[in-house]
């Protein structure tokens, strides 16, 4: 992986301007969830868990900016198709990091609160956010062609995070966010456990995506 692939992939991305839409959405989403005045944590709860679909669309956004020929183009002179699905993986985090820090700065920006919930409120984010990477690199092409089946799929997975109990991470960080709404007492073993289960399913799905794209390639 190279600073040209990730910088043809971030034009590319960019050119398309359908980043915006995801962006749009959730910088909303995350005033109108903060706007009333309370705990953060069940606010940190609420924006993290809309942070998981904005980043899943910014995921497929990225990896399908190019058309097929074009990906072809870029996957041989990239050097094959891991580097390519890496990279573009690499760009939607770029993407979606600065909205995981704007949605933990936003409630400390118009409240105060401690470090300990800031911290456990940008674990949340970012835990999410790796978690809409991988659901994205399973709903992109070549894995999933069509438009219609991508966003369905994409429905179904997120509102099995939420739905699911014990499911890493939107679930988990919903328990642990609310049942203590006042303090961060408590969360580092929820956090904990939520990350290992996160970063382990992410990983699965991070090589199943590369597979199947490989097989439909």
């Amino acid at each position: 992986m190279t600073f040209a692939l990730l910088r043809c992939l971030a034009a590319d991305a960019i050119r398309a301007q359908r980043w915006a839409a995801p962006v749009l959405v959730f910088l909303m989403a995350v005033v109108v969830l903060s706007a009333a005045p309370g705990p953060a944590l069940p606010v940190y709860a609420a924006t993290s868990t809309v942070l998981l679909p904005c980043a899943l669309w910014l995921t497929v956004v990225v990896l399908n900016s190019e058309d097929p020929a074009q990906a072809a183009v870029t996957t041989g002179t990239a050097g094959g198709l891991l580097r390519v699905r890496l990279a573009g993986l690499v760009v939607a985090g770029l993407i979606g990091l600065p909205l995981a820090l704007a949605g933990t700065a936003w409630p400390v920006i118009t409240s105060h609160w401690g470090r300990d919930i800031v911290l456990a409120g940008l674990a949340a984010h970012l835990l999410t956010l790796l978690a809409g990477l991988a659901f994205g690199s399973v709903l992109s092409r070549p894995v999933l062609s069509r438009r219609a089946w991508a966003v369905m799929a994409g429905a179904c997975f997120c509102l099995a995070e939420i739905v699911i109990p014990g499911a890493p991470p939107a679930r988990q960080i919903i328990s642990a966010f609310t049942v203590a709404p006042g303090g961060s007492h408590g969360l580092a073993g929820p956090l904990a456990l939520a990350a290992a289960e996160t970063l382990a399913m992410s990983a699965a799905l991070i090589g199943a995506g590369y597979a199947l794209a490989r097989s439909r390639a």
